[in-house]
């Protein structure tokens, strides 16, 4: 049975990409949940977080130009269109595409998803968690 979108072969949020001569690529620290310290920000400032993702795509029986987009699923239920959509070209078989995104998002606890759309159609989703940071009990060594 031929398939009528690509694969995807990955789908993370990760540390660092890192893509060696040869084209082969490294993911670096992959991470699904984030604790955060919240500290003090000025008033209307709203605490950010830089995120990188990579996905990869693999073409099977799909050939020819389409694009790639990314939408961020926050947990308060509101979807955010990251701005560019990128051309990718699939040639068949083992051959596909590989996306690294770097970009900052705002704070809101809770699971996230990014989801992976090629022309306009979800391919898949990759959730990670942004959790709080609670104070630390006093420790032994604190204890008199």
């Amino acid at each position: 049975m031929r398939n009528k979108k690509p694969f995807v072969s990955a789908a993370a949020i990760c540390e660092s990409v890192l893509q060696d001569k040869d084209g082969v690529v490294s993911l670096i620290r992959i991470v699904d949940r984030f604790t955060l310290r919240i500290v003090p920000l000025p008033p209307g400032e709203v605490p950010t977080l830089q995120l990188r993702a990579f996905f990869g795509v693999k073409s099977g029986d799909v050939k020819g130009r389409s694009e790639l987009s990314v939408k961020l699923r926050k947990p308060d239920g509101n979807t955010v269109q990251l701005p560019q959509k990128f051309p990718i070209v699939l040639n068949g078989e083992e051959h596909g595409a590989n996306l690294t995104l770097t970009f900052g998002m705002p704070v809101i606890f809770g699971l996230d998803w990014l989801d992976l759309y090629w022309n306009d159609e979800m391919l898949t989703s990759a959730p990670f968690r942004l959790v709080a940071e609670t104070p630390d009990r006093e420790s032994p060594a604190q204890k008199s």
